[in-house]
């Protein structure tokens, strides 16, 4: 789910995330329940081994 219900409305959807050049850096598309690009609000936590 993408969103906090505590803070704002959430509407499901679907997010990528990818690493960039730098790997610390990250980038993340949302996308809505059918796979179209949506604007998505979201809160999403990566941890690595």
């Amino acid at each position: 789910m993408i969103g906090s219900a505590e803070q704002e409305m959430v509407e499901p959807g679907f997010c990528t995330v990818g690493l960039m050049a730098d790997p610390m850096k990250m980038r993340v598309h949302t996308y809505d329940v059918a796979g179209k690009p949506a604007k998505r609000p979201f809160h999403l936590a990566c941890f690595r081994d």
